[in-house]
């Protein structure tokens, strides 16, 4: 048996459904990057719910979801970027050190370590060495802060 009800939703006389609403307190609190205010100013309101709380319209909630996604993307990306930004900074730091502790043996290699205490100025040396190359590496290029790194995005873009 066919229902009347879908007997008039085939008819095409069924009224269309009510607009499906989304409560801005519950928007906000999904989406925290959006203050209601923001969204009511923003969005129409299609009334009230029976908590008396204000409505917007599901497709808007969803423009305003799919906004936050992208502000909070943005932020994990910048973080993520932050983060490779340090390894690569570490490494190449690293890298400067590891040549000069080189070069540095390499001026000591005929030194006789034994019978002289040759070993112990060799890795003065290379101390040294290393030292130096991170203070010039630091002075060339200071590490930066994660607000400083995102300053300087903003302008290379």
């Amino acid at each position: 048996m066919i229902s009347a009800r879908f007997r008039k939703r085939r008819a095409g006389k069924e009224e269309a459904p009510a607009p499906v609403g989304v409560p801005v307190p519950y928007l906000v609190s999904v989406c925290p990057s959006f203050a209601a205010a923001d969204v009511l100013r923003r969005f129409a309101s299609i009334g009230r719910d029976f908590m008396d709380q204000e409505l917007i319209s599901e497709a808007d909630a969803r423009t305003i979801y799919r906004e936050h996604q992208a502000r909070v993307d943005g932020a994990e990306r910048i973080r993520n970027d932050y983060q490779l930004y340090v390894e690569d900074r570490s490494r190449r730091r690293n890298q400067a050190a590891d040549a000069a502790a080189s070069e540095a043996r390499a001026k000591l290699g005929g030194m006789r370590l034994v019978s002289t205490g040759g070993a112990q100025l060799s890795l003065k040396a290379q101390w040294d060495a290393e030292r130096a190359s991170n203070e010039r590496f630091d002075s060339e290029e200071p590490e930066l802060t994660i607000q400083e790194y995102r300053e300087w995005r903003a302008e290379q873009q």
